[in-house]
């Protein structure tokens, strides 16, 4: 699934208002499984797939991917 938006010759913008408005459709909460589209300042998690285990008191996401928290409206991500 991932394959297509790296493989797509939409803007950076593009991709950030899709998966924005796919995000909103869904609940975001414990369990969700998403795909890190791009994490700022984290290059090396672009492409990581996992779940959601833990919302922190600020709202960042905690998860299978890795040990950085993906922030909303910061990281561009999408709940899948």
């Amino acid at each position: 699934m991932l394959s297509k938006y790296q493989s797509s010759e939409q803007s950076k913008a593009e991709i950030v208002k899709m998966c924005s408005e796919n995000n909103k459709e869904k609940t975001i909460g414990v369990g969700s499984e998403i795909i890190i589209i791009d994490m700022k300042n984290e290059k090396d998690y672009s492409g990581r797939y996992g779940t959601i285990v833990h919302i922190d008191d600020i709202g960042q996401l905690h998860g299978t991917w890795g040990g950085c928290a993906l922030i909303p409206n910061v990281d561009v991500f999408l709940v899948i």
